[in-house]
């Protein structure tokens, strides 16, 4: 068992601590935070846990998504975080859909240039993440389903990914009559 000294990063300063007992001796002890490092962006000043100490937060959860990503064999040059999918909406144009992650079929960095539209063309999946499963279906249903639908691909994928979810949504075609349209099915 590691001690819990030695995940304490070297040379932080300034850094909030949390006291933690611990079983053996059920004595406060300091520890710093650690501090995350993302396999896409590198080094981030953000914790692996939440406020309330107890809980990963989830910027730790969006890291553990893209772990996954890139163990299926996605480069993790193909990965964006934080993207915008659709912006100039609301009353005023103010207003943008954001997703957590974007998976593109090239290089995100070679594809900024380019228009969003033309962006999205090479979207392959779209993921959103969330610190626990209390906002569930609002996520998939107001985040996750619309920027889905803003992707042109026939078969991007939709993820949805919480401490307790991990939820894949497929595009499929449906007919109707002499019409056409996208079906979202959520699978496990």
């Amino acid at each position: 068992m590691q001690h819990i000294r030695e995940l304490i990063p070297k040379g932080l300063k300034n850094v909030n601590k949390t006291k933690v007992f611990t079983p053996s001796t059920a004595l406060p002890i300091s520890v710093t935070p650690k501090l995350l490092t993302c396999p896409v962006r590198g080094p981030l000043t953000a914790f692996a846990l939440a406020a309330d100490g107890l809980n990963a937060s989830e910027e730790a959860r969006r890291i553990d998504l893209i772990h996954l990503l890139i163990d299926r064999h996605y480069p993790p040059a193909n990965i964006a975080v934080e993207t915008i999918v659709l912006k100039n909406i609301g009353a005023n144009g103010r207003n943008s859909v954001r997703a957590d992650v974007v998976v593109y079929s090239q290089n995100a960095h070679d594809l900024k240039s380019l228009s969003m539209s033309d962006r999205l063309k090479h979207a392959i999946a779209v993921a959103e993440v969330k610190r626990d499963s209390k906002s569930k279906k609002s996520a998939i249903d107001h985040q996750l389903e619309p920027a889905l639908r803003l992707l042109p691909a026939t078969d991007a994928l939709g993820i949805y990914w919480d401490d307790i979810n991990q939820i894949l949504l497929i595009k499929s075609l449906v007919e109707t009559g002499k019409n056409h349209r996208f079906r979202l099915i959520k699978t496990i």
